[in-house]
C-alpha cells in the first residue's frame, strides 16, 4: 500500500533524474585521460562496492598494473580534494576510502568533484577506480560496473520514495556490466539474467562471504558495527559466542560513551572485540580499555562460474580498446 501511494512521487523523482542525465549529455560529459572504471549502483543502500573495489585493486596489482582509487568520501567532515596517508582519519576522508587505503596501500583520493580530483591526483596510473560514480554525470567513464542487491533487484524495486532506486532502470543501458550481489538460493537466476540482458550483454552474480580468520569458538566476543545491514553480520558470525551486538546506523560516528560501554561489557565477560574493516577506522583505541583485543572481519564477493576472472578480462579488453 505504501509503495502504491508513493508511486506517483517516484515517477516524478525518476523523471527529474532523467532530465538531469539528459542535460548532462547535451552539455557534454568529459572522458578522463586515465582509463577509468566506475563501480556504482542504481539503488541506495549497501551492494558491496567497497569489497569489490578492493578485490579489483588487488587483482590488477597482481597483474602488474598501477591502480588508484577516487571517491567522494561520503560522511567526511572535510571538503575538497584530499590525498589519503597513513595518519588519515575517517572523519577527514570517509570510512570506505580509508578502508580501501589501509587494505591495498594504493593511492586513494577523495573529492566531491571527480573531474577536479583527477586533475589534482599526483599518481599517473594504468587504472583509476571510481567509487560510487554512476550518478556523477559530468564524468563519463571508460567502463561502468553497476552492482544490484539480489535481495531486492532493480526489476522488483521502484524509484524513490516508493522504493530505493535513484533513477529509472533504463539508465542501466550505460553499464558495461551488471553484477547481482548478495545472491541466495532463493534468487531467480533466469529472471534476473533475462531482465539485466535487456540493458547489457555482461551479467554476473556473486554471493557475499565474511572472512573471520583468527576467531575462536571458545571465546566470548562483543560485536560492533555500523552498517546498512547489521543483521547480515549477525548471520555471518552466528557460530561464534557473541554476548552482545552493538549495532548502529550506517556511517554512525562512535563516541567516547560508546567505547566505554563496549569496554565495560567486554572486560566483565572476558571478551574480545569484533568489528568490520570499515568500522575499525572509526574506533579510537585511546578510548578503549588497553586490555582489549580487536578482531576485524572482512566481506568479499564470491563470483560464480569464474565470473570474477571474466569481469577482469572484460575490463582489460576495454582498456586495450581505449588505447590508453
Amino acid at each position: 500500500m505504501r509503495r502504491f501511494l508513493l508511486w506517483p512521487f517516484g515517477i516524478l523523482y525518476g523523471s527529474i533524474a532523467s532530465l538531469i542525465r539528459k542535460y548532462a549529455e547535451i552539455k557534454g560529459r568529459k572522458i578522463p585521460s586515465a582509463f577509468t572504471v566506475v563501480v556504482g549502483n542504481l539503488a541506495i543502500g549497501g551492494t558491496g562496492k567497497t569489497p569489490l573495489i578492493i578485490q579489483l585493486t588487488e587483482e590488477f596489482l597482481r597483474k602488474g598494473l598501477s591502480v588508484a582509487v577516487l571517491s567522494r568520501g561520503y560522511g567526511r567532515k572535510t571538503k575538497g580534494f584530499y590525498a589519503l596517508h597513513d595518519n588519515s582519519l575517517a572523519a577527514e576522508v570517509g570510512e570506505e576510502p580509508l578502508e580501501i587505503y589501509k587494505q591495498t596501500k594504493v593511492p586513494v583520493y577523495v573529492c566531491e568533484d571527480r573531474l577536479e580530483g583527477i586533475k589534482k591526483m599526483a599518481a599517473k596510473v594504468d587504472i583509476l577506480l571510481l567509487d560510487d560514480g554512476f550518478q556523477h554525470l559530468p564524468l563519463k567513464a571508460h567502463f561502468t560496473i553497476v552492482l544490484d542487491n539480489a535481495k531486492m533487484p532493480f526489476y522488483k524495486n521502484a524509484v524513490l520514495p516508493a522504493g530505493s532506486l535513484r533513477e529509472f532502470p533504463s539508465v542501466l543501458k550505460e553499464a558495461n556490466a551488471i553484477v547481482f550481489t548478495k545472491t541466495q538460493p532463493s534468487f531467480n537466476y533466469t529472471e534476473g539474467f533475462t531482465k539485466a540482458h535487456q540493458y547489457t550483454k555482461h551479467v554476473f552474480t556473486s554471493s557475499y562471504q565474511t572472512t573471520h580468520t583468527g576467531l575462536d569458538l571458545s571465546k566470548n566476543y562483543v560485536l560492533i558495527s555500523a552498517l546498512a545491514n547489521n543483521k547480515a553480520l549477525d548471520q555471518a558470525l552466528k557460530t561464534f559466542h557473541v554476548i552482545k551486538h552493538f549495532a548502529y546506523l550506517d556511517h554512525y560516528s562512535f563516541t567516547p560513551k560508546d567505547h566505554k560501554a563496549w569496554s565495560k561489557l567486554a572486560i566483565e565477560n572476558n571478551a574480545e572485540i569484533i568489528t568490520t574493516g570499515k568500522d575499525q577506522s572509526k574506533i579510537n583505541k585511546e578510548w578503549l580499555d588497553e586490555r582489549l583485543s580487536i578482531n576485524v572481519v572482512r566481506s568479499k564477493h564470491h563470483f560464480e562460474k569464474d565470473g570474477f576472472a571474466a569481469l577482469i578480462q572484460l575490463i582489460l579488453t576495454g582498456k586495450q580498446n581505449a588505447q590508453l
